[in-house]
């Protein structure tokens, strides 16, 4: 009771400092690569090989433009209901029906605020030793904003009317958003949209670098305790479960009006969401810290201990999705090579046929409050597997900063090829604690996308 109440009578201290410690460095990226996972994930599911034709988002506006303007409405009055955070969209961006051309393409990018840099041309990416069937290269850049690592590089271009199935536009497109969708939508970004958007302030990750600007999107720290919300507000700031619901709904839009490849991108980068709740580090504040430690931490503790949490945290985050990266990319086929192939690939009685697909896979209800709460659970374990496993320079030293290094060195290091090399046992160790991971991840992928195949009757 006397803790209580010291905490609460420094409550606008210790959530000034929760705010401050977070927004030098949360790594902003989920899974690395969603498209690898998808790729295993859904290959047996029996709607993957519906054949669909590729359509240019001009067209698929231009086509549907009249009813879209009601769905956007929607989606809008939805969120603002479910999610007392939400940010409304500025009255003046409410798309236009009535806009033609470049003006309709930029009307829709506002209505779904996203970063209007970002093309969004027709195109694959192709998974690990599947075949590219001879369509032309397409270099990262016309596809991405900054930095991605696509393992089977480059991209393949699409031509319009192209035939395409349903799996290869569903895995391509939820590995998008990672592709700067998300970049700069906050009014402290420095950018003009995100002046324009209506998001507010960015309440963590570092709004100086355009992959933390994107944090909030991707995260979710609503399944904290009760205490932490109350002395810091902002860790219930997360837009994570409005992009599932948004991207959902406009896929489920798209199936009703006759645009498949449409119905199945919409899809997929709602599923990219749905997929970065199932990692832990973006379901958790600090997975290492019990809530009273990091309340005193932060409240009490100096700006360098502060600091070198979260460089541990960022550190450690990143140290994992390397390994899961390394992983998939090693994938030849054979399930049994590791044990997180398996666990991703899961049963021929896994969740994922159409006809029993669950009523309710929303942001809120689905994602938020189960999938990300399930996820935070498997934190802690994680952590100190992590710290167990892997060397102390790069996930028990806060003096080292291990994205930083990883950048200027251009990904030198490979996390699984050095531990086989140094400790074989250790990496068959952790790759258990990575194929628990990712049999949730995808269990919940085919879930989720049983549910959007049902829509698309």
């Amino acid at each position: 009771m006397v803790i209580g109440m010291k905490i609460g009578g420094r409550a606008v201290a210790v959530a000034a400092a929760l705010a401050f410690s977070f927004v030098v460095g949360a790594a902003a990226y989920g899974w690395d690569n969603h498209e690898q996972l998808s790729a295993r994930a859904l290959a047996a599911q029996t709607w993957t090989g519906r054949e669909l034709k590729a359509e240019s988002l001009d067209d698929f506006l231009a086509a549907t433009k009249a009813d879209l303007a009601k769905a956007l409405a929607a989606v809008e009055a939805k969120a603002r209901k479910d999610y007392p955070s939400y940010r409304p969209l500025p009255a003046d961006l409410a798309f236009d029906p009535t806009a033609e051309g470049d003006a309709l393409h930029a009307s829709f990018i506002g209505a779904i605020r996203v970063d209007p840099e970002k093309p969004f041309p027709l195109f694959l990416q192709v998974p690990v030793g599947g075949d590219r069937q001879g369509r032309p290269d397409l270099a990262e850049d016309q596809v991405a904003i900054g930095e991605v690592r696509v393992p089977n590089g480059p991209f393949v271009a699409l031509a319009p009317g192209e035939a395409v199935t349903a799996l290869e536009v569903a895995e391509t497109a939820c590995d998008e958003p990672d592709y700067g969708m998300d970049f700069g939508l906050y009014q402290d970004n420095g950018t003009a949209w995100g002046a324009r958007y209506g998001f507010g302030i960015q309440p963590w990750g570092n709004p100086k670098l355009s992959y933390g600007t994107q944090a909030p999107f991707h995260m979710s720290f609503d399944n904290e305790p009760g205490i932490l919300h109350a002395l810091a507000k902002w860790t219930t700031e997360s837009n994570s479960g409005y992009r599932i619901d948004l991207y959902s709904a406009l896929a489920r839009f798209a199936f009703s009006e006759g645009h498949e490849y449409w119905g199945w991108r919409f899809a997929g980068w709602a599923l990219h969401y749905v997929q970065d709740l199932t990692q832990p580090y973006h379901a958790s504040i600090m997975p290492s810290k019990s809530t009273f430690s990091l309340i005193m931490t932060n409240a009490f503790g100096s700006k360098a201990a502060k600091d070198g949490l979260t460089t541990l945290l960022s550190n450690r985050h990143l140290i994992f999705e390397n390994y899961q990266y390394s992983v998939m990319a090693a994938w030849k086929g054979d399930l049994g090579a590791n044990p997180a192939y398996a666990a991703l690939v899961g049963t021929s009685d896994s969740a994922g046929d159409a006809s029993s697909a669950p009523k309710d896979v929303s942001g809120k209800n689905w994602a938020i409050k189960a999938i990300a709460k399930a996820a935070r659970a498997r934190g802690k374990e994680l952590d100190r597997d992590i710290v167990a496993t892997f060397p102390a320079k790069y996930v028990n030293d806060p003096s080292f900063d291990f994205g930083a290094w990883q950048s200027d060195t251009r990904y030198a290091y490979d996390p699984l090829a050095d531990l086989l090399a140094r400790d074989p046992m250790k990496a068959a160790a952790f790759d258990l604690e990575l194929a628990k991971n990712l049999k949730a991840t995808g269990e919940v992928t085919r879930t989720f996308m049983a549910a959007m195949a049902a829509a698309d009757r």
